[in-house]
């Protein structure tokens, strides 16, 4: 369908866009000081888990080991609340089952989303489905490398497309049945 093929082309510029990133010597994604405290940032969480790894340290467990082990690295006057990963902010507050859970739900969601696109009987609805797919997808892509998901509003819209993905099927049933 047309959705799948803006689906399919949004995909390959943005493959074409990380590869051009990453080989721009000014990049974003080359090293700068934000990648590196996202690094370590990220290197904490797994040395939390350690000490918890089925169930994590709990909540805000970041920001209570944070200060401590930014001395060491010289961020010493920086308080980050969060380590920029909402996958890492799971695994140190909820352990491997919570980064589990979390990560059973986001897959469940793009695999129903994605079958929901493919089994799309109007076009435009079809294209309609494939843009809220590459939002959500987009979601889960951006919040490697931030926390987006942690807001009201992003949930709020979240919640609101899987709504519209998973009763678009019966959408498309009831326009495709005869009148009565």
């Amino acid at each position: 369908t047309a959705g799948m093929r803006v689906a399919q082309i949004v995909t390959v510029l943005a493959i074409f866009g990380i590869i051009g990133m990453a080989i721009m010597p000014r990049s974003p994604i080359r090293g700068d000081g934000s990648a590196r405290a996202r690094l370590r940032m990220w290197i904490l969480c797994v040395d939390i888990v350690r000490g918890n790894p089925i169930f994590g340290a709990g909540p805000h467990s970041f920001r209570r080991a944070w200060p401590d082990y930014g001395i060491r690295y010289g961020y010493a006057y920086t308080q980050f609340q969060d380590p920029h990963s909402i996958y890492f902010t799971v695994l140190s507050d909820d352990g491997l089952a919570g980064t589990a859970a979390l990560s059973i739900f986001i897959l469940g969601l793009l695999g129903q989303s994605l079958r929901s696109v493919r089994n799309s009987k109007s076009e435009s609805l079809g294209s309609l489905q494939a843009g809220y797919l590459l939002g959500i997808a987009n979601f889960a892509v951006n919040d490697l490398v931030d926390t987006a998901l942690l807001l009201p509003s992003i949930q709020m819209i979240l919640l609101a497309w899987t709504g519209f993905l998973l009763n678009s099927g019966s959408i498309t049933s009831a326009n495709s049945s005869p009148e009565v």
